[in-house]
């Protein structure tokens, strides 16, 4: 599944501009979004999956990497320009680091949030898998 979408630029002598459209560059309907900012050095984010919500984010400024595993395979993509998009579909183990100083990382979601279907242990997220299921453990 391809999961990096280049974002062509929009420069002249003003500047640069990137331009996002829902449903075409990113593949929902945005209902949430948010932004991660003041990373500590060496410091480690993400370590969970989301039953049903899919994300795509944008390194705004500076970079981070993300491995992205769906209990099947496991990918790195590293976020090195504000013109690459990543999306990470629903049932898919996020893990991030080596966020630079400075990073602006932008997230937006097809969904509010809901802690009930956030899956924050490996093992819980591949049992899921296995049985082909999105439906969170009790």
């Amino acid at each position: 599944m391809k999961h990096i979408t280049e974002i062509e630029p929009i420069a002249d002598a003003r500047g640069v501009m990137h331009v996002l459209h829902a449903e075409i560059d990113v593949p929902f309907l945005v209902r949430r979004f948010f932004y991660i900012t003041g990373v500590p050095q060496g410091a480690k984010r993400g370590f969970h999956a989301h039953a049903k919500e899919q994300e795509c984010c944008i390194c705004i400024q500076g970079s981070c990497r993300f491995v992205l595993d769906d209990g099947v395979s496991r990918g790195e993509h590293v976020l090195d320009a504000p013109g690459k998009l990543l999306h990470i579909p629903c049932m898919t183990w996020v893990e991030m680091d080596d966020f630079t100083a400075g990073c602006i990382l932008l997230v937006v979601c097809d969904r509010a949030y809901d802690q009930q279907e956030r899956i924050c242990d490996y093992d819980d997220f591949m049992k899921l898998v296995k049985k082909g299921s999105s439906q969170k453990p009790e």
